[in-house]
């Protein structure tokens, strides 16, 4: 296991010993225990190793995710801990202190911006307006401001409710009767700021808790410094009305960046198999014949059955992964079946936000699966891997690190004694007549899927199949040579089409 690895090195090595010695050296020892914890996790995942590990953290250290600081005490010690308000959510302490309720918030000012509604809003030259700014971008953060205001007060309320013992609120006030921060002024609307006498009403059976008001001043420690009122929405759109009531809109000034900025069409990285497909005539590696189209449309359903397609195979996915995992995992057929399928039907159609779910269908197509003879092979399998994403360099052998990859979805993968089965499945409509014709549609796919698993499980999948879930026929893929050369020639003239005509990342 590559925690074990990393500890064996440790312990020849002396290097989190040498760690101590350096400057910092209590957070690096610690950061260095985050990385074993973080290999402990990759292990248990029982699919990848040594080099797989090394690729991710060559990615975190390129990409730089968002990590939170290795702990340098336990949880359990006893210290002081300073955090934000949004890090103490949902944790407990006996002595909670919040300091600085006077605060004053005086937003962001960003010179742009964007809203759903009225689109892209920027800072208008100065010039001919002079210090008048009246677009759309101040009416927006007289908005904005409201919004942010409501945030704060939901701030305070947990910050207040960490507290289990007690609560200690602090302010730098010159004068109580005149708070300026939106915390302080709602404890002045709850209590004698001077006296801490209550003035809300609580309800009858509330035990009101002993409060004790400090007003002794400590030295100052310099003057804040001053700054501009904060206008209200309707005194901007006056101003507004008031500037432009009169002008021409062609007249307005237009800021020379306004235009359009180019995309930058090399830095497209990112691809799915999906929206790799279909795309307007591949040309073979050493032909002038086009080569074979992989349009990946819901082959057996007419057009206006599209939108019903997609529903159905998105919700049967998710049964199917839900039912397989469960199968897998010992629990009872009754589990995965009968009318709890349905409840968990309704259930994902929910989450899925879906309207009119065809519940009744999807559960029918997952019932006939699980009593194929394709699931219980899963269910006799090694390991089951169901919706297992993958991420696949391109081409496979590329050195760079800037190389473009796939990303994608596999719907299932099992192992038993004969080694690796890659299982995908569809509702298209088929018969023993037009079983081939529509797995053809799917070559493409199931290619990258199966190149996938060979780059990252080390050997190829022994079966390939694609299995109609409507009457239970399958189609497998074999991919000689000779195919694999015409199918990765398409997949990369695919990205350089994508990349061409559309710049701009696509959902996965």
């Amino acid at each position: 296991p590559v925690a074990e690895l990393i500890q064996q090195a440790l312990d020849r090595t002396g290097y989190d010993a040498a760690l101590l010695a350096e400057f910092l050296g209590t957070r690096k020892l610690a950061n260095l225990n985050k990385l074993i914890d973080s290999a402990r996790k990759f292990d248990r995942d029982g699919l990848f190793g040594l080099a797989d590990f090394i690729t991710k953290l060559s990615h975190d250290v390129t990409h730089e995710p968002r990590e939170e600081l290795a702990a340098l005490e336990a949880e359990d010690a006893d210290v002081v801990r300073l955090m934000s308000v949004h890090q103490a959510k949902g944790l407990e302490f006996p002595v909670v202190v919040v300091a600085d309720i006077n605060r004053q918030d005086h937003g962001s000012h960003p010179n742009a911006a964007f809203d759903a509604e009225a689109g892209p809003m920027i800072r208008m030259p100065s010039k001919p307006w002079a210090n008048d700014d009246p677009g759309g971008l101040v009416l927006w953060k007289a908005v904005s401001a409201l919004d942010d205001e409501e945030e704060l007060l939901r701030l305070f309320y947990v910050a207040t409710t960490r507290a289990a013992d007690y609560l200690i609120l602090s302010a730098g006030v010159s004068e109580l009767d005149n708070p300026k921060g939106r915390w302080l002024r709602l404890l002045a609307e709850r209590f004698d700021l001077a006296k801490g006498k209550r003035l809300a009403t609580l309800p009858p059976d509330y035990v009101v808790p002993p409060i004790r008001v400090t007003t002794q001043r400590p030295s100052p420690a310099g003057n804040a410094p001053s700054q501009p009122a904060r206008q209200s929405p309707k005194q901007v759109v006056e101003q507004v009305v008031e500037l432009t009531s009169n002008r021409d809109p062609q007249s307005l000034p237009q800021p020379e960046d306004l235009s359009p900025l180019p995309p930058k069409v090399s830095a497209r990285r990112q691809f799915s198999v999906s929206s790799l497909s279909g795309q307007i005539e591949e040309t073979g590696p050493n032909e002038s014949q086009p080569a074979q189209a992989n349009v990946l449309s819901p082959a057996g359903f007419g057009e206006h059955d599209n939108q019903k397609a997609l529903l159905l195979g998105t919700l049967v996915h998710d049964l199917l992964a839900d039912a397989l995992a469960a199968s897998h995992d010992g629990q009872p057929e009754e589990n995965v079946d009968g009318s709890i399928l349905e409840e968990l039907a309704h259930c994902r159609a929910a989450d899925r936000g879906m309207l009119d779910p065809p519940i009744e269908e999807a559960c029918e197509m997952v019932r006939q699966f699980l009593d194929s003879d394709r699931a219980m092979c899963i269910r006799k399998a090694e390991q089951v891997h169901v919706e297992m994403e993958y991420l696949l360099r391109w081409p496979p052998d590329a050195q760079n690190d800037d190389a473009p990859f796939l990303r994608g979805y596999i719907d299932c993968l099992y192992r038993d004694d004969a080694g690796w089965h890659l299982l995908d499945y569809k509702t298209n409509r088929v018969d023993d007549d037009t079983l081939a014709e529509v797995a053809a549609h799917y070559e493409l796919q199931m290619f990258v899927y199966a190149m996938a698993v060979e780059q990252c499980l080390g050997e190829a999948p022994v079966e390939i199949v694609l299995h109609f879930l409507r009457g239970g026929l399958e189609h497998q893929f074999t991919f000689p040579e000779h195919d694999q050369r015409r199918l990765m020639h398409i997949v990369q003239q695919s990205m350089q089409q994508q990349t061409a005509m559309h710049p701009e990342p696509h959902a996965i």
